[in-house]
């Protein structure tokens, strides 16, 4: 019962990448390098690349405890699924267009604050990576993904037409190092990314690139 936006659907298709079984910063920068070279080759110039680091298990536990600390006095002034999301996953809240605007969004804790020592030397490493290859980005620490499964480097792209129309994320992925061992499989660390073929579509044909292909 949704109102999909613009260029989203209700039934879809999406493409992306997937590397399993290796946790290194410089293949994490190797897939954002690789998403943005792609939209590029599809004629999708004008983007914008946000990242952010959401931790390991420790430390996305300690950051959840103190958005829970944070927002418990301002739960009556919150959406109906930010309600929700407090004990189940309040970092949703974070990411909710309901309250974005709302006064006490301002001020809410950051999880740079909250990461390990390990986790900011990762995620430090990546962002070196990303600079030295003279890729812009913005770090974005409201940035934190629709899905429970990852951890660390998580990323979205944005897309602009040449008026400065924006057409919002079209691509994001991220690292979710324990999910093949929660489907039952091995434990291997992962990342990759998605994007939607439709979304792509009806923005290449706005942009006037698709009868390049």
């Amino acid at each position: 019962y949704e109102r999909p936006q613009s260029g989203r659907f209700r039934e879809f298709y999406q493409f992306g990448v997937e590397c399993i079984g290796l946790r290194n910063p410089y293949l994490d920068a190797e897939n954002i390098i690789l998403a943005t070279e792609m939209l590029k080759q599809l004629g999708i110039h004008d983007i914008e690349i946000k990242v952010n680091s959401i931790g390991d298990n420790e430390s996305r536990e300690r950051y959840k405890e103190a958005l829970r600390d944070y927002f418990r006095p301002y739960l009556d002034d919150l959406c109906e699924d930010c309600k929700a999301r407090f004990e189940k996953n309040p970092l949703r809240i974070l990411d909710c267009k309901v309250d974005a605007n709302k006064e006490f969004m301002k001020d809410y804790p950051r999880i740079s604050d909250y990461l390990s020592l390990e986790s900011q030397e990762y995620f430090t490493n990546i962002c070196k990576v990303l600079t030295s290859y003279n890729l812009p980005y913005t770090i974005d620490p409201k940035l934190v993904r629709g899905l429970d499964y990852y951890n660390d480097i998580v990323f979205e792209i944005y897309a602009n037409s040449d008026s400065g129309k924006s057409y919002g994320a079209v691509l994001a992925g991220g690292r979710y190092d324990g999910m093949v061992s929660q489907f039952g499989g091995p434990n291997l660390p992962a990342i990759g990314f998605a994007a939607g073929a439709d979304r792509l579509l009806v923005i290449m044909d706005e942009l006037g690139v698709v009868e390049q292909f």
